[in-house]
């Protein structure tokens, strides 16, 4: 594979690992230990692990392609790539005030580079 496809499967793989964790996380309730004694056993949070884990591993590989200072802006489109998942994965609602936020700070990170 090369850099940008590494980058590309690393961002994506993040956010859906997000979305995943929040499926998890609705589905468990319970205090103190007992609350991640049972997130452990979640699937929906052992997949997100998972996917978190896959990511990872590519972003080692996309450190071997690009400066850090370049490649780390770039994940900020996992937070625009995120809310959209939210919004067709778990229904959650749309706002334009969300997502101008979610655009804005997109573009101040990505400014930063």
């Amino acid at each position: 594979m090369s850099g940008p496809v590494y980058l590309a499967v690393s961002i994506l793989l993040g956010a859906f690992g997000q979305i995943l964790f929040k499926k998890g996380v609705d589905q468990v309730s319970g205090e103190g230990f007992a609350f991640y004694l049972a997130l452990a056993q979640n699937i929906w949070v052992i997949l997100g692990a998972a996917a978190y884990g896959v990511s990872f591993i590519l972003w080692m590989q996309v450190l071997r392609f690009y400066d850090i200072s370049f490649a780390r802006p770039i994940t900020a489109a996992g937070y625009i790539l995120t809310y959209i998942l939210a919004i067709l994965v778990l229904g959650e609602g749309f706002t334009w005030q969300r997502l101008l936020g979610t655009a804005l700070i997109t573009a101040g990170v990505i400014l930063m580079r």
